[in-house]
């Protein structure tokens, strides 16, 4: 049981996935906002027959 190949194998694979982490890394940006200055607002309808109605919102502090 366990992983039959060898330690290269996995080091290989992994050095592979260094690229895309860098990549992935660089579409995000975060940034702060002080308090009171930001918030985030979200809903949800549903559009059949349902009564589903959802609201939520945040503040941009954590």
């Amino acid at each position: 049981m366990g992983y039959a190949g060898s330690i290269a194998t996995v080091r290989r694979f992994l050095q592979g996935l260094k690229p895309e982490r860098e990549r992935l890394s660089k579409l995000t940006v975060r940034f702060e906002t002080p308090p009171g200055k930001q918030a985030q607002a979200d809903s949800l309808k549903r559009m059949r027959h349902d009564r589903f109605y959802s609201t939520a919102s945040s503040s941009g502090r954590s």
